[in-house]
Order: structure tokens, then sequence, then C-alpha cells
């Protein structure tokens, strides 16, 4: 591992996610959620900065959610209609943009582009496929120049699919607006379909989101980056998130960067408990110092990260587990700041979804969902071992932000790699167990109980 850490202390590695030649996306946004149908009515301004060397025609976004807005997108054909084995029937979702302007030079004004809009589809035909979608600009957008575009846009949000969506009043809300593909030198926009088994990839930049919810969330809510301020107003509650935080976007780490985010989640349910801890670098180093002196020899440097506010948002019948699902945060903290380099931000948001929502297991910029169970044990590994797979990908994938969509192997890979160093070195080997009636019991199976599979 020593060499694999070595290559990777480069500067030129830790950052490379912000060099010369990467576009730089900033969104500003605000949307209302409607309880009774879960539909979204957002604004958006983006400011994207042409970084490639070469002169841009048009602009490439992502509607996500239109994968599931019929049976004959990309998505669910390459699915045969079926989410996690389940022919999908209902819970539909969808994206519709309803304006779209947009401000090439600086000083100019906005031009309505709508009449423009194109669906594309770059990895086949599937003409019923519409989660890509391009506009034309009024004139090329030259190099290290920078456009601005308005767009007001709608999303139904689905039954909880791939992760994002809603279960009664659980919402993890992912993927959720126009989001601009990454233009790429020589090749153009990198801007796929969505795909059935692929994730994601965009540019780097901030977010400040105003979400404006029924006031039942007050307290409950989360999401990428810190929360600013919350405002009720009557019946509704109106929370701003900025991703990163104010106080992050100021500060530079060791190469003089400030750090950036490349997308922004969100969540909020009304039956929430909210369990908050501070990771603190200094109680970890004197449990592990062997694992410091390592450090401390490989680097030439005494290793120090900063310390972190921890959130768990976690259901009512697992808060027990509150105080695991903050070790196993900070089991990741440490490993990987120590070994690849401190984490960037003041924030993270740990999510514990609600029972039957499907949406356990995936990260998103300072924020993740995680997955346990009740009458489960620290040395079972659950949920310890998805937290410190997930809040890994904070730094394969949140750091280096490697193309996910045609790459995947490579944040899958390092973090999978490390997840299993950090598991064994906090917590050991884990103890199997086979469920009886739901119930934990000692030791596996020699095989498989019989039947229960489809007949070939």
């Amino acid at each position: 591992m020593a060499g694999v850490l070595a290559a990777l202390a480069a500067p030129e590695v830790l950052a490379g996610a912000q060099e010369a030649g990467a576009g730089r996306a900033d969104y500003r946004i605000e949307a209302r959620l409607e309880d009774e149908t879960k539909r979204l009515d957002g604004t958006l301004e983006l400011r994207w900065s042409n970084r490639s060397g070469e002169a841009v025609r048009d602009l490439w976004f992502h509607l996500y959610l239109n994968a599931f807005s019929n049976n004959r997108s990309t998505h669910l054909i390459e699915s045969d209609g079926k989410l996690r084995r389940t022919e999908m029937k209902d819970g539909w979702s969808w994206m519709r943009v309803t304006a779209i302007r947009v401000a090439v030079a600086a000083d100019g004004g906005f031009q309505d582009v709508l009449p423009s809009l194109r669906y594309q589809r770059p990895d086949g035909e599937d003409e019923e496929d519409r989660t890509v979608f391009s506009i034309d600009l009024p004139q090329p957008l030259g190099p290290g120049e920078t456009v601005r575009a308005q767009i007001e846009w709608q999303s139904q949000l689905p039954r909880v699919r791939r992760r994002t969506g809603y279960k009664d009043d659980f919402l993890l809300v992912a993927q959720w607006f126009p989001k601009l593909g990454v233009y790429e030198a020589g090749r153009g926009w990198n801007c796929h379909q969505f795909h059935a088994q692929t994730e994601f990839y965009s540019d780097y930049g901030t977010y400040d989101v105003t979400l404006d919810l029924p006031i039942e969330y007050e307290g409950k809510i989360g999401a990428s980056g810190v929360k600013v301020n919350d405002t009720p107003k009557g019946g509704r509650i109106e929370v701003r998130f900025v991703a990163p935080s104010p106080g992050d976007q100021r500060r530079e780490d060791a190469f003089g960067k400030r750090p950036l985010v490349h997308d922004f989640t969100w969540t909020a349910d009304t039956s929430y408990e909210v369990y908050r801890q501070i990771f603190k670098f200094k109680e970890w180093a004197e449990r592990f110092p062997a694992e410091v002196e390592k450090a401390r020899a490989m680097f030439g440097e005494e290793p120090h990260l900063r310390d972190v506010d921890v959130t768990v948002l976690i259901h009512p019948e697992r808060l027990a587990q509150g105080e695991r699902h903050f070790r196993a945060t900070c089991a990741a903290l440490f490993f990987y700041g120590l070994w690849f380099g401190e984490y960037p931000y003041e924030h993270i948001t740990v999510v514990d979804p609600a029972w039957g929502a499907s949406a356990g297991g995936m990260e998103y910029p300072t924020l993740f969902t995680c997955g346990t169970r009740l009458f489960t044990s620290e040395d079972m590994h659950t949920p310890e071992g998805v937290i410190v797979h997930e809040c890994g990908h904070q730094f394969w994938y949140g750091l280096v932000g490697n193309n996910e969509f045609e790459a995947a192997w490579l944040d899958e890979g390092f973090n999978t790699y490390t997840d299993a160093e950090v598991m064994y070195r906090v917590y050991g080997l884990d103890r199997g167990t086979t469920d009886y009636a739901r119930l934990p019991v000692d030791g596996v199976r020699v095989a498989d109980l019989p039947g229960g599979g489809p007949i070939a």
C-alpha cells in the first residue's frame, strides 16, 4: 500500500479536480415541494466557465428523472422494465424545462433559447429517452469566457428509484435539477443518457440552494454543504444550504486550492431523529499512534486533519445505533484523510433511509446514505461496512472526481480496497451470521435453501 499512498500524495493528483482545462459550474437554485403530489417547481441560474481552450457553441444537460417517465427510456429498456427485479408499474417521474435563457457576453442581456431545445441520444436511438437535452448558444462561447443560464423547470419525484424519490414522508432528492454535462477538449460534451448500470459525472463548482417545504419538515432536513438559515413562513419552511460552506470556500488547502463540489443532494423526513457529534483527529490519533507514525514517515511531515461536524439523520427505531454510525464515519475520515489527504469540508451528513425505501448505500458531496437493520452488533459490520465505504466515496469520487460513467472501476476500485483496510484495522474480522425469522444467528449455511428461484 505504501507505493499507492506515495503516488496519490503527489500535488498533481490531489489537486487534479481543479486543474486548468476543467470547467467550472456554479449553481443558484430555488425550489418548492408540493407535499401532496411530490412535485418540485424550480428555478436555477448557472454560471459555467469554459476552460477547454475551444469555442463552445451549445450546452448539454442531464434530465435524469426522465429515466422513469416511461418504460421506453434507455434505463428501463436495459433493465427490462424492472427496478430491483420488480416491474415498474407506478410511481413514475418526469422533468420538464419550461423556460431557458442564456447570456454569453458579461454585460449582455438574457436571450430566450427554449426553441432550440433538442433531446439528444449520444449512446443510441432509443427515441423515447428524454434524459439529455441541448440548447444552442446565441454566439460561440470563447475560451476563458463564462455563460449564464436561467432555467425554469418542474420535476415529479418518483417512488424511490435508483436512490432518489419519496416513500411516505421520506425524501431523498438526488439528480433532481437540470444538470450540465462536462465539456472535454477534443471530444465535446460528455453527457450520456441515464443507463441502468451507470453513475454520474459533472464539473466542480458551488451550490447555493433554497428549498421551500411543508413546515412539518422543520429541523429534519439535510443536504450537501451546510445550512445557513431557515425561515418559517406560515405552513412552510424555507431553508437555505450552501455547498461548500461559506467558510470552506475561503479556506485553502496545503496546495493553495479551495474546495468545490460537483453535485447537490438533499433529504428530509418528518420522522428523522438528529444525532450530532464532532470528529476529532486528536482522539483518533491517540487511538492509532502507529498508523500516524507510518504516515509521518511516509510523507515527511506531521499529520494533522481538521475536526468535522457529523450529523446523523436516523430513524427512531434505530436511534440506539446513532453512536455506531458516528464512529464508523470517523473511522473513514481518519484513515482516508491520513492516507490520501484531508477531508476539506467542515460538515458531513449521514443518512439512515426509511425502512423499505431502497435508498441506502449511495454517495453525494458531503452527504451519503448508509443502511442498517435491527438486531445487529458491531462485529457483524452492519452498518459499519457500508458507512465506511460510502464515506470513503467522499474521497474517491468526491475529491478525485473521475468519470464514473466511463471509468467506474477507478473510484469503486480504490474505495473498496481502502474500506477493507479501514474495517480490518478498526473492527477486525466480521462475524458470519444467518437470519432465521429475521433474527441473526451465528454461522452460515453450507448451501442455499431449496427452491425460491425462477424456473429456467
